[in-house]
């Protein structure tokens, strides 16, 4: 860690203090790429600390990332925490998006933003959207089965490789997978509807969220209320708790570069 980060992280750990008084729970930032190297960061960072609520609050600022990173992190954090809240400042997009909504509670304003959860992959440095490649596939392959295909098309489509097709695949089912199952046992938990119904919730709103023919766009931004309005989520309202949108905008500030992973954790006051 250098310098600049050691700062920040300090800087961020007296502001987390705040949160955690407002809301009365440790509190973890999390910002930057959901990296495969983040759950042990989190693991480390929590395990290394004496954990003195039942409940956290993650402040999250990410573009995304991996998948199974999160599907770690969701395990590490459940294991410790009994309630888990997010507060959004600014954005959680892709698998930033299925980290969010496995908490009980999430904090959005008018600015904050979700997005669709197309599942990402690292390629030689860049993050890859997964389902830019499916659906091209599948709009190749519709063309081909009537013989439309230019001789273009006909050159792109065998450069796509299966494997890589397949396992986009598996992650965009597992990504609809997990969310279903989070939504359902955290954030619905106290809905005055059946499991069946709960389930059937869950993935509705899992399968809107991953249909890019909605969004258009993999980094499209949805609102809160989007997501309240057309989707049927519960979101906070952060302008409803003036003394808890100050504190996480305070956070939010230090988070201007998403390139690099910064994540600090603060611990409940004792006496708090």
């Amino acid at each position: 860690m250098n310098d600049m980060q050691s700062i920040i992280q300090s800087a961020l750990r007296v502001r987390a203090s705040e949160v955690g008084r407002i809301n009365r729970s440790d509190v973890l930032v999390v910002s930057g790429p959901m990296t495969n190297d983040l759950p042990r960061i989190v693991r480390d960072l929590i395990e290394k600390s004496e954990v003195s609520a039942n409940k956290l609050s993650i402040v999250l600022k990410t573009l995304g990332g991996s998948i199974d990173a999160v599907e770690r992190i969701v395990s590490i954090i459940r294991k410790h925490y009994m309630y888990v809240d997010f507060i959004i400042p600014d954005m959680a997009m892709s698998a930033g998006t299925v980290f969010a909504l496995s908490g009980d509670n999430i904090y959005m304003d008018y600015y904050s933003v979700l997005g669709p959860i197309d599942p990402q992959f690292e390629e030689e440095g860049v993050w890859v959207p997964a389902l830019a490649y499916l659906e091209k596939y599948e709009e190749l392959d519709k063309k081909a089965a009537k013989n439309n295909l230019t001789p273009l098309e006909a050159h792109l489509a065998n450069q796509i490789s299966l494997i890589k097709l397949h396992i986009y695949e598996q992650a965009r089912d597992h990504s609809i997978e997990l969310l279903q199952t989070w939504l359902t046992k955290y954030k619905f938990k106290d809905w005055d509807k059946t499991d069946e119904e709960k389930i059937e919730k869950a993935k509705d709103i899992a399968e809107k969220l991953n249909k890019t023919t909605r969004w258009h766009a993999h980094s499209r931004g949805i609102s809160m209320e989007t997501l309240v309005n057309e989707l049927g989520l519960k979101i906070n309202d952060l302008n409803a708790n003036t003394e808890l949108k100050v504190s996480a905008s305070h956070i939010d500030e230090f988070l201007l570069d998403m390139n690099y992973n910064i994540v600090a954790f603060t611990p409940r006051s004792p006496e708090e």
